[in-house]
């Protein structure tokens, strides 16, 4: 028996995936992210765009779909999908989930200990990539 956070993929039409919860009660909300693993192991990242009226939610997937199939299951993850923020990030390379992509491993808190303007030490967390973004300051 599948728990509430679980789904099966119903429906893939290019980057556009259906997924079917067991309780339409428990939707995730939308820009929820969920993730699946296609067939090669590699997690890819949906997120939640729309509810359908038969208990299930359309999602954008942010990885190609090609070794998705329909009946596997998709996990939601209760959380927007978020990536590191951080001056241990400057000068790297990140894709839209947050994984790194320059080859230089993940991105952590003991790269290139900086400070900020006032003396404590960059830490990385990580933001929703809904977040309001920062000010702009000439």
């Amino acid at each position: 028996m599948m728990d509430i956070k679980s789904g099966n993929i119903i429906r893939i039409s290019g980057s556009v995936v259906d997924i079917l919860f067991p309780k339409a009660e428990h939707l995730p909300p939308i820009k929820t992210a969920c993730v699946a693993y296609d067939a090669d192991n590699q997690k890819i990242t949906l997120e939640v765009m729309q509810h359908l009226t038969d208990g299930s939610v359309r999602t954008i997937a942010l990885g190609s779909t090609n070794k998705l199939r329909r009946s596997q299951k998709a996990e939601d993850t209760g959380a927007a999908i978020s990536i590191p923020t951080g001056r241990a990030l400057l000068g790297r390379m990140i894709n839209a989930v947050g994984d790194p992509i320059d080859k230089l491993g993940p991105v952590t808190n003991n790269q290139q200990p900086t400070t900020n303007n006032g003396g404590q030490l960059s830490v990385v967390s990580r933001k929703s990539i809904h977040n309001e973004p920062p000010k702009l300051y000439e």
